[in-house]
């Protein structure tokens, strides 16, 4: 009896699969709004030089605006729009607070700022952290640790296949939002550059995990819906995301918001399943049983779990026996590494694709979230009406 004929014993899609496949879906919709995060808590809004403090003016004065004319130059920016410089002010030293003195400055002489930015909108960790002009490359380097957490991922295969799916998944779910909730109290740049990992560790963490128990739940003719309705759950929740940043323009709030919607996960902590392949696969005996008795009763079906999981082990003891005797050698420990895998040509052929695929897809996905040419004013509506263009 190999997995298929377990899974068309006991129920292959019934009421527990539903229900299952259901919490998959629904915990896969929240996942964009930390992978997306980026475009909502580090945009960047028109900025300027600040003036010395010794320029006592108000800003809502028309002396303030006679200081920026005499203090900051204007330049045309990459698509012919002229704006105040953001990262170049007149020299000013030694210049009096009187404006008659400031007419007759040497508007050649520039030099970059020396007091900070003005930032039109504070509401970005941009300007919190400014992020700005020479120290640019700090939202960069933060997008990299975000992307390195990613990459760090990749390990999640492996301890999901020793410690089991259930443990894993709900790990990096719950420090998904526990790690969005520290970033949003975050003091200082480094902090913010550590929680930047660890969110983009547990974002693909998640979404890899979730993936595979929902294939493993339900027979090979269905994973391809499964896969297909995973995606579109996805792609939801990267319309949605945008209307939070909408509703809650202050980088801060945006991921308080992410972090109080793990609240409602909360149940996942009882009701989420162990992986009934991993069990079996694995020969735990006890929780294989427990676990099949739980589906059949869900899905109204009458079974001998005992016997269904020896006739299993049977299957799976006779199919390595025909394997061992089709090869033309033993088969070593050492035989089975990774490495050796690896020098296989159709394994490696195999790997390299994927690996370069991957990186093709989230580097055309990153510049499509990273451009800066806006449809409209409003820079969350512009990411909406972005969400909805397929790329």
């Amino acid at each position: 009896m190999d997995f298929e004929e377990v899974l068309h014993a006991e129920g292959s899609f019934g009421r527990y699969q539903k229900e299952v496949l259901a919490m998959v879906f629904l915990s896969v919709l929240t996942n964009p709004i930390l992978d997306l995060m980026f475009a909502f808590t580090q945009y960047e809004s028109e900025f300027h030089c600040e003036l010395p403090t010794w320029m006592n003016v108000s800003k809502n004065s028309y002396d303030y605006e006679k200081l920026l004319n005499l203090s900051i130059p204007w330049e045309v920016d990459s698509y012919g729009v002229m704006r105040r410089s953001r990262c170049q002010m007149y020299r000013l030293e030694n210049i009096s607070n009187d404006l008659q003195s400031m007419n007759i400055h040497n508007h050649s002489d520039l030099m970059p700022c020396q007091h900070g930015y003005y930032f039109n909108d504070y509401n970005s960790a941009t300007a919190e952290f400014n992020m700005a002009c020479a120290e640019s490359w700090k939202a960069a380097l933060a997008v990299t640790f975000f992307m390195v957490g990613m990459g760090m991922a990749t390990f999640s295969g492996y301890f999901s296949d020793r410690f089991g799916r259930r443990p894993v998944f709900l790990a990096s779910k719950f420090g998904h939002f526990i790690f969005a909730g520290l970033l949003s109290i975050s003091w200082n740049y480094k902090f913010y550059l550590v929680l930047s990992l660890l969110i983009g560790l547990c974002s693909v963490t998640i979404y890899a995990t979730a993936f595979v128990l929902a294939t493993e739940l339900i027979n090979t003719k269905r994973n391809l819906q499964t896969a297909v309705t995973i995606s579109a759950m996805y792609a939801i929740g990267v319309i949605m995301s945008p209307l939070i940043g909408y509703l809650l323009p202050n980088w801060r709030w945006f991921l308080r918001a992410s972090f109080i919607t793990g609240f409602f996960y909360l149940p996942l902590i009882w009701y989420f399943p162990e992986s009934l392949r991993w069990c079996m696969v694995g020969k735990r005996r006890n929780q294989s049983i427990l676990l099949m008795k739980k589906i059949a009763k869900a899905n109204g079906k009458v079974i001998d779990a005992e016997l269904i999981y020896d006739r299993f082990q049977s299957y799976q003891i006779n199919k390595e026996q025909e394997t061992a005797c089709q090869s033309e050698r033993s088969v070593t420990r050492e035989d089975r590494s990774y490495f050796l895998q690896c020098l296989n040509p159709t394994m490696r052929m195999r790997y390299i694709g994927t690996c370069v695929s991957w990186s093709v897809i989230c580097i055309i996905h990153v510049i499509f979230e990273a451009r800066n040419v806006y449809v409209c004013s409003n820079p969350m509506i512009h990411r909406h009406i972005h969400s909805l263009i397929p790329k």
